[in-house]
């Protein structure tokens, strides 16, 4: 009969209520205190991580054009307004206008000359983009920046074209020139020096290096008749020559080397032998070149005389060639000549 007088109490004195409104408060607290400020600082910053990103891969493009665009013009001041103007193009390919509702974008395109041979192009940007949910915290927008420098140094080339037979016989000779055309137009007339070997069964100078060489060293190529053997050892010399010549060791020397064979040739001063009946007994500058069989083997030597002053191109026969050792008898009894 006493058990009427009793009812089950909660823990803590209460019947639970209060506790569950304590936990509701306290969640809807850290809902709007922390978890929306950092879903929020999420998204802005990824939106800001992906502009930034793009802004200076931006940079990067318009200085990388702008540098290799210091190629041309016919002077150096048209060179640096070209390269200015490319580096522009680039970069509002690279970052078009509003991206992400971004507003005072501020871009500068600089090309200078850093030294002696070096020339650079500098691309700065800045924009500003807006907050979305930062907004609540009183942050309005934060300016990004992006900075890049492409460095160009000067240089002196020596193109090393061959033009021996070979090249007719496989139809790469045209193919050929055409890109050596195309090569020499990626360098800067008025700041770069560039000059031309053509080799086959002998080698010139074509075209000795200079800062004027476009018309020269292209005309020279579309002219060139691939004809003879490959004396490349002596090219490649003579364009050694060339750039020791020049002696500008703060720019970048370079020898560019075409070809599609091995030698076949090889430019020597050949002793004349003691006791010989030639009319001259000083040493000849020659070229010597090795005749082959079908199976490889050498079947036979020719001696030709060198000419250094050889016929301006095309020239489809650089070299008289005679086909032994043995020389023509002179008009003259008892003596020969060479």
């Amino acid at each position: 009969m006493f058990a009427s007088f009793f009812r089950p109490v909660a823990a803590g004195g209460g019947n639970g209520r209060g506790k569950n409104g304590f936990v509701l408060l306290t969640t809807a607290a850290m809902v709007a205190l922390v978890l929306l400020p950092a879903v929020g600082l999420a998204v802005d910053a990824g939106i800001m991580y992906l502009v930034q990103s793009r802004l200076s891969a931006a940079c990067d493009a318009a200085s990388l054009a702008g540098a290799r665009a210091l190629s041309r013009g016919s002077d150096d001041s048209a060179q640096h307004a070209n390269a200015e103007a490319t580096a522009n193009l680039y970069f509002a390919a690279n970052f078009p206008p509003a991206f992400f509702d971004s507003t005072n974008l501020h871009v500068t395109n600089v090309a200078a000359t850093d030294s002696t041979f070096m020339r650079s192009n500098t691309s700065t940007a800045s924009v500003d983009l807006p907050f979305t949910f930062l907004r609540l915290l009183t942050l309005d927008h934060i300016t990004l920046r992006a900075f890049a420098k492409a460095t160009r140094r000067d240089v002196n080339v020596m193109i090393v074209m061959d033009r021996w037979t070979s090249l007719t016989n496989s139809g790469s000779c045209e193919p050929l020139k055409a890109a050596a055309v195309n090569f020499v137009e990626k360098f800067a007339e008025s700041c770069d020096n560039l000059g031309l070997v053509t080799f086959a069964t002998s080698s010139r100078v074509d075209v000795h290096l200079t800062q004027s060489f476009k018309t020269p060293v292209e005309t020279t190529l579309n002219n060139l008749v691939c004809s003879g053997g490959t004396n490349s050892s002596q090219a490649l010399w003579q364009s050694y020559q060339e750039l020791a010549g020049l002696a500008q060791t703060g720019a970048l020397n370079v020898i560019v080397f075409f070809t599609d064979g091995r030698p076949t040739a090889v430019t020597e001063d050949f002793p004349i032998k003691g006791g010989s009946g030639c009319d001259d007994h000083a040493a000849k500058l020659g070229v010597l070149t090795p005749g082959y069989n079908t199976n490889g083997v050498v079947t036979n030597t020719i001696y030709g005389l060198y000419n250094p002053n050889a016929a301006a191109q095309p020239m489809s026969s650089d070299l008289n060639v005679i086909s032994s050792r043995e020389v023509a008898p002179s008009r003259e009894a008892g003596t020969r000549t060479v």
